[in-house]
């Protein structure tokens, strides 16, 4: 299993190690490591330097070269899945109602 078939590192570690392992050897829940995954992103504490997660994942999986997370890699924005085909062709919702708001504003503007 190579690294390059996970979205982020955090699916590469938990690939490697298993998700109950990790969260124990995290001191963590199941739940809080996947809600990292959700995320994208470690928690907020590991950048305060409060936690060491990410130095305990790189030695948990230092020992598969071909797949060894590193601190670095985990600290990084992690590359979001892709979104579904329906989801791509239509714009956010916010963009619809300030488009829509836009155009009601202009021809306020051009009744006055």
């Amino acid at each position: 299993m190579q690294l390059m078939k996970h979205a982020h590192p955090l699916q590469a570690a938990i690939a490697h190690v298993g998700l109950s392992r990790l969260a124990k050897e995290l001191g963590v829940t199941h739940q809080a490591v996947r809600k990292w995954e959700a995320a994208g992103r470690m928690p907020r504490t590991e950048w305060t330097g409060e936690t060491a997660y990410c130095a305990a994942i790189a030695r948990l999986t230092a020992e598969r070269p071909e797949g060894a997370v590193t601190r670095e890699m985990l600290l990084v924005p992690w590359p979001q899945e892709a979104p579904d085909a329906d989801q791509a062709s239509d714009p956010p919702a916010g963009e619809q109602a300030g488009q829509g708001g836009q155009q009601l504003a202009a021809e306020a503007g051009n009744a006055a």
